[in-house]
This record gives C-alpha cells, structure tokens and sequence, in this order.
C-alpha cells in the first residue's frame, strides 16, 4: 500500500513540478503585513507545496503522538498478561491441595 502512496505522490509531484516549469513568469505577491515581494511562479507554487506539506505533517504528528502512546499503553498490558498467564503456567505444575470427596454432601 505504501508503494501506491509513493507512485501516486511521485505523479503529483511531477504534475506540480511541470506547472512551475510552464509558469515562469515574475508576480507581485502581498501577504499579510509583507508588501510587494516579487518572485516567479515557479518559486511561489514550490514554495505554496513544501508549506502545505510542512503544515499537514504537524496536523498528523498529533494522530501519530496519540496512536504512539495507545501502542506503547497496549505493549505494557501485554507485558502484565504475559507475567499473569506465566505465574498461572507455573502455578499449574505444583500439586493442586486435595478436597476431601469422600464425604457425602450434607443434607438439612
């Protein structure tokens, strides 16, 4: 699956790459408080691309912290049901105490 991810991602990227190469004609851009800066097309769209991919990967390092802390929650349970299942395997080898079935069950 990581394959498709990379083949389509290498497409895109190409397809970005060879719009800035057609577009390289000089641009007047304001933004925000910074006036007139003047720069090619090309320069502007890679630049517009390696900040949005900056800012999605900051948006996804939460889900990636989260899912972090669930495995490294799930490996220490693990780790306790493991110990648990290894005290019952040894508990499970020494002679069990004898109940008394000779006895017949009181009646009232």
């Amino acid at each position: 699956m990581n394959k498709i991810y990379f083949i389509i991602s290498m497409i895109i990227l190409a397809g970005i790459a060879v719009f800035a190469m057609i577009n390289t004609d000089i641009v007047t851009v304001h933004l925000f408080w910074i006036t007139d800066i003047k720069a090619s097309v090309a320069v502007i769209i890679i630049c517009s691309v390696v900040l949005g991919a900056l800012l999605m990967s900051l948006i996804d390092l939460g889900r990636h912290i989260r899912v972090w802390q669930e495995v490294k929650k799930l490996k220490s349970s693990l780790k306790t049901a493991e110990e648990e299942l290894k005290a019952l395997r040894s508990s499970a080898g020494k002679p069990a105490v004898a109940q008394d079935t000779d006895s017949a069950p009181k009646q009232p």
